[in-house]
């Protein structure tokens, strides 16, 4: 957690909780792909997704938002502070570039979203 500590003192625009959800993304990205390491920024991305709307649904924009996750830009710029502290190895990072305008929030987590189904009884 030291490490975390000082990743956090460094760059103040992201909260504890941008780091811990990058960390979830890599975790659900290799079940997803069944692989244990290299996963893309695609990748990476696509399983954010996947958890934020699991978690929080309609309100996965806004809470995104108040970690200071605006777009996949930002979410590239928490990988690369975790690569920087050594939390990640540089080869699970493509480059922040990778991160660029992938998807759009706006549209992922509130035009496209759609309710989940619920089991019946």
């Amino acid at each position: 957690m030291i490490l975390l500590d000082k990743v956090l003192e460094n760059d103040a625009r992201f909260p504890l909780d941008a780091y811990l959800l990058v960390n979830d993304g890599l975790q659900h990205a290799y079940k997803l792909t069944g692989r244990k390491s290299h996963i893309t920024a695609a990748e990476l991305l696509e399983a954010i997704r996947d958890l934020m709307i699991a978690r929080y649904g309609l309100l996965a924009k806004s809470v995104l938002h108040s970690w200071g996750i605006n777009s996949t830009d930002d979410i590239g710029q928490v990988v690369l502070n975790l690569v920087n502290a050594g939390l990640i190895p540089k080869e699970e990072a493509e480059g922040v570039e990778k991160f660029h305008a992938v998807y759009d929030f706006e549209e992922v987590f509130v035009d496209n979203y759609k309710i989940p189904e619920q089991e019946s009884p």
